[in-house]
Formats: C-alpha cells, sequence, structure tokens
C-alpha cells in the first residue's frame, strides 16, 4: 500500500453545537487505491448528504512482462473514471448515485437498505484536532476500519459509509488483491444558502443497483464476443472468473 501522510486542516473550529441546522458542512477526501488518487467532496446539511467523486483520466507507461508458460501481463495504460453523485440519507440508509453506465447512458442508481453492522471499538487515535474512535465494518466483501470522531456529530464519512456516531475522518480497506484508503484533508463550513445538487435535478431513468450492475455485466459481456470475433480464424479466446478490485467485492444477491 503506497502510504500517504496528510495533515487534516480545520478552516472552521467545530464543536458539538457548532453545527446548526441550516449549516453545510464540507468534507474534502483524499482517495487513493492500487491504480490511481482522487480528490473527493462531502456536503452535509440537514442530516443528508451528497458525496462527489470527480473524473479523472490518468495515462501511464504500459509495461508488458512475460511470465511463464508464455503468459503476459500488461500494466498501465489508459485509466478513465467517471462522475458520480452519490445522495446519501443515514435515516433512510439509503443511497441515490447519478452515473453514467459503459455504454454513455445516465441513471440514477438507487441502493436502498445500505444496514451497515459497525462494531464500535474502545481504541482512540488522534487526527489534528479530534480526538477519534475505532470502528470495523464488513460491507460487501470486504473488510473496513473507520476513525470518526463525535466532534463531529453527523453520520457520514466517504463513499457509501454512514451511521457512525461522528464524522469519518480516516477509512481504510486492504487485502491480497487491492486496496482502498480515504483521508480527511480539509473540513469546512460553508454558507447557510449553499445550493447543493438535488435528485430531483436529474430527468433520467431511476434503476436498482442491482439492475445497474446486470447491465454493466451485460455489456462486458458484449463486449468480450466482440473482441472473440475480431481474432484470427484457428485461435480462441479464453475466459476466466473476474474478482473485482472495486470497494464493493461481491453483493447481497450473489451471495
Amino acid at each position: 500500500m503506497i502510504g500517504k501522510t496528510l495533515i487534516l486542516y480545520a478552516a472552521t473550529l467545530f464543536c458539538c453545537s457548532s453545527l446548526s441546522a441550516q449549516q453545510v458542512l464540507k468534507v474534502e477526501y483524499y482517495y487513493e487505491n492500487n491504480f490511481y488518487s482522487n480528490h473527493e467532496i462531502l456536503y452535509v446539511k440537514n442530516n443528508e448528504a451528497v458525496y462527489i467523486k470527480p473524473p479523472i483520466h490518468k495515462k501511464e507507461e504500459v509495461n508488458v512482462e512475460e511470465k511463464e508458460g508464455n503468459h503476459f501481463v500488461i500494466t498501465g495504460g489508459d485509466i478513465k473514471t467517471k462522475n458520480i453523485i452519490y445522495f446519501l440519507n443515514a435515516t433512510n440508509k439509503s443511497s441515490t448515485a447519478y452515473t453514467i453506465s459503459n455504454d454513455q447512458k445516465r441513471f440514477l442508481v438507487e441502493d436502498k437498505n445500505l444496514n451497515l453492522d459497525w462494531k464500535i471499538r474502545t481504541e482512540f487515535k488522534q487526527i489534528g484536532d479530534y480526538k477519534c474512535q475505532v470502528a470495523t465494518l464488513n460491507f460487501r466483501g470486504r473488510d473496513f476500519t473507520a476513525f470518526f470522531t463525535d466532534q463531529i456529530p453527523v453520520s457520514y464519512g466517504p463513499f457509501k459509509f454512514m451511521g457512525l456516531p461522528g464524522l469519518i475522518l480516516e477509512l481504510s480497506t486492504e487485502s491480497s488483491d487491492s486496496y482502498h484508503t480515504w483521508i480527511a484533508k480539509k473540513i469546512s463550513n460553508k454558507r447557510e444558502d449553499l445550493m447543493l445538487p438535488s435528485i430531483a435535478d436529474y430527468e433520467v431513468p431511476v434503476i436498482t443497483l442491482k439492475e445497474f450492475e446486470e447491465l454493466r455485466e451485460e455489456f462486458m459481456e458484449n463486449r468480450n464476443k466482440a473482441s472473440a470475433a475480431r481474432l484470427p480464424q484457428g485461435t480462441t479466446q479464453t475466459s476466466s472468473v473476474t474478482t473485482r478490485l472495486g470497494i464493493e467485492r461481491v453483493f447481497e444477491w450473489e451471495k
């Protein structure tokens, strides 16, 4: 795992009484995985949250490494991610994401019943000016460790992670195939009249997370078939089971 030390900077001092019902809390996270890093933003207002993952386009030099048995491993190349906006509700335990599919169609993707079974430990860590407590979670095939602070009493963090009695300042998961980590870099209060994106802003089809994943799998299957059809006569394409390297490795309907 690539380590990066980031200093948490609080533009405004917070205490339990300083965050009114109308103020907008802004948290800027640094996110990193095996392949790229990004800066993501969480906004919280009136117990609802908007989480924004900006797109990236990263080009790396392609390296081809020869393995035993005439196998080759290709690393690097062109990495692209899409802009995704998550609308989060800790009360309803739900997430609705505005996103773009592989075939460039736009959807609102509903992920309901996010019952995150956090295990809060009696361990603490000081992060900047904040005393943080440790919580662990198994979520969709990965084990996560979070550091949250009740000095900022909002039940949100990066991505879809919510439900703790305080803001998540650090979150990470690591396994033999991949790692994901988020670190809060900056926390600030924004003006009360700040207009955040809303689900009502997007007139696009609404589908479930399961339906969206099925569309993605269908797209990948059709792409593989098209690739096989272009192979020279007499050659074959070997398929294999692909392990998801993303944040969510296994979904509930697959268990």
